[in-house]
């Protein structure tokens, strides 16, 4: 006598009853479950199964029976705009501390997009190399953090409004080395008169 494995949606089910069983004073219902199905059967059986265990280990006993959106969270967890724009705010920090002013197109990586933007609208990736220090890394963090919010609330500035990727040695009244070079120190046979 063989008998039939239950299918993964027959497993998912059994654990929805169970997890509804553990809870007192709870009825789950044939329209709860097939809505639960409905709504949640993208995310895939295996995961969902898995997610209810998991939920069953970790409930303490007065917790309600979890709402989609909380399944949906745990296996797909949403991250707000707020935690985000922390988040960039952390990768230009450490942007700037390991690859510093001479690896802009490293850091422009690094800290992805919206760090680049966040970065062009903070004045620039150079001016942030030479201002940035323990001091005032906070302050900075948190400005950063509000840019950011702001970027994933409203959306980013168009490309041609970016900040450029800028060498260490060009930037905004410099264009390269050469000519830093020569404001500090005149070549040879300018700036002195002849006999």
């Amino acid at each position: 006598m063989t008998t039939e494995r239950p299918t993964e949606r027959e497993q998912f089910f059994a654990r929805l009853a169970a997890l509804a069983g553990m809870i007192p004073h709870f009825t789950l219902t044939k329209e709860m479950v097939a809505m639960y199905d409905r709504l949640l059967r993208d995310l895939g059986y295996p995961t969902l199964c898995r997610a209810l265990e998991r939920i069953m280990a970790e409930r303490n006993s007065r917790d309600p029976f979890p709402a989609i959106k909380e399944i949906r969270n745990l296996i797909q967890p949403v991250v707000s705009d707020e935690d985000q724009a922390m988040v960039t705010a952390d990768l230009i920090i450490q942007a700037v501390r390991r690859d510093g002013w001479v690896n802009p197109d490293r850091a422009k990586i690094r800290m992805g997009e919206v760090g680049w933007a966040v970065v062009g609208g903070a004045a620039g990736y150079q001016a942030l190399c030479s201002n940035l220090d323990g001091k005032n890394e906070n302050s900075y963090r948190r400005q950063f953090s509000e840019l950011a919010r702001a970027y994933a609330i409203r959306g980013l500035p168009p490309a041609e409004e970016r900040p450029a990727l800028t060498g260490p040695t060009s930037g905004p009244g410099l264009t390269g080395f050469g000519d830093l070079m020569n404001k500090l120190v005149p070549p040879e046979g300018h700036g002195k008169e002849e006999p």
